[in-house]
């Protein structure tokens, strides 16, 4: 009878089991803003929580997982690879599952969609934020938290509050980048100076590109951009199966046959990418870029989860002149003509302009 009993008991998780922050929306939890509010709740710094739990779990050797210097570099740049597709990911994700004793912390990664994604130029190097959202968080008592969203370097822009996303501490006296995790790190503060992020200091504005204002057409890009991967993220946990990239060869058959009429040399001039680029997606060599998949898609007017999951699959291409669009020029380089004929007359004349210097009596051997 006890036995019997004993098996109704679910399996305790070591960690608290966390569910992470609106789970299942476009504005799902990020992975390491997770294992920032998991360490909090159990009082730990996030080098304890990485040393005393985590490590061990990655199968690592004994040498590797006592070198605090490894242990530490999550804490630094390394931490951004834990929201992409990489090997680190899936492993930081089944080593918390297992302390939790979860089944869903994958989708607080782009683990989902790794093999249609290259890693390349997915995730941002640094922290990105809106400030508005943190301080109407703050406001309505609300969980303060960084979604995946943020994470995504495509996503520049907030389309709740028309802005783009910070980068950089507001303070005037720091100003620093700020790192997806740090040893005591809190979501909404800054991690060197700790201010509030959810307000705007008075700052000299040193970093101008946190604070330019955003044109007509990258506004409409950007707001177009937020609900694709919005989607993407939200829908991630009710796709069957993760897509392989068999699925990439189909769907770039479908979309140069649709859109350029089977020209993949149009269709590359259409979205501003060179054509052996999308000869590699097309013949399965690799995943594209999700900036390349972004474009296709704009240009395609079509989803990025219709790209990856609806069969059969079907493109209606934008009317407008997409090579038109701001984001879709390819800048070139201006390589500087030399004129030796003009060169030559510039350096006659400043010889001439150049005054001697006067000549100095030598010195006699008594001074």
């Amino acid at each position: 009878m006890v036995n019997a009993v004993e098996s109704l008991v679910p399996a305790r998780s070591r960690l608290y089991s966390l569910q992470p922050y609106r789970e299942g929306t476009a504005y799902v939890e990020s992975i390491t803003s997770y294992t920032a509010r998991l360490a909090q709740i159990h009082g730990l710094t996030i080098r304890q929580l990485v040393e005393g739990e985590i490590w061990s779990l990655f199968g690592l050797s004994d040498h590797l997982i006592g070198n605090t210097n490894f242990a530490a570099s999550i804490c630094k740049d390394d931490a951004r690879a834990l929201c992409g597709t990489r090997r680190w990911a899936s492993q930081w994700v089944t080593a918390l599952e297992s302390l939790t004793q979860r089944t869903d912390l994958r989708f607080s990664t782009m683990l989902p969609w790794r093999n249609v994604l290259s890693p390349l130029d997915l995730v941002r190097r640094e922290r990105a934020w809106c400030p508005a959202c943190y301080q109407a968080w703050q406001e309505a008592n609300q969980t303060i938290y960084d979604p995946l969203l943020w994470s995504i370097k495509e996503v520049t822009f907030c389309a709740f509050h028309r802005q783009r996303l910070l980068s950089h501490c507001p303070n005037s006296r720091c100003q620093r980048v700020q790192p997806y995790l740090t040893n005591r790190i809190r979501s909404g503060y800054c991690s060197y100076c700790g201010v509030w992020l959810g307000t705007a200091l008075p700052t000299k504005r040193k970093h101008q590109r946190d604070h330019a204002d955003v044109g007509a057409q990258e506004e409409k890009w950007q707001i177009w951009v937020v609900e694709a991967v919005g989607e993407l993220l939200a829908e991630a946990p009710k796709v069957l199966g993760s897509p392989q990239l068999d699925r990439i060869v189909y769907a770039m058959t479908v979309s140069v046959q649709q859109m350029a009429n089977g020209n993949l040399s149009k269709l590359a001039r259409q979205i501003g990418r060179h054509y052996s680029i999308l000869g590699a997606l097309l013949a399965g060599k690799n995943a594209p870029t999700f900036s390349t998949l972004l474009r296709i898609c704009y240009a395609g007017n079509v989803k990025p989860l219709q790209f990856l999951t609806q069969t059969p699959l079907r493109v209606n291409p934008k009317r407008l002149a997409i090579p038109a669009h701001p984001v879709f020029q390819t800048k070139r380089l201006q390589i500087a003509k030399h004129d030796d004929q003009r060169y030559g007359e510039a350096l006659k004349q400043t010889l001439r302009e150049r005054k001697p210097r006067p000549s100095q009596a030598p010195r006699s051997r008594q001074e």
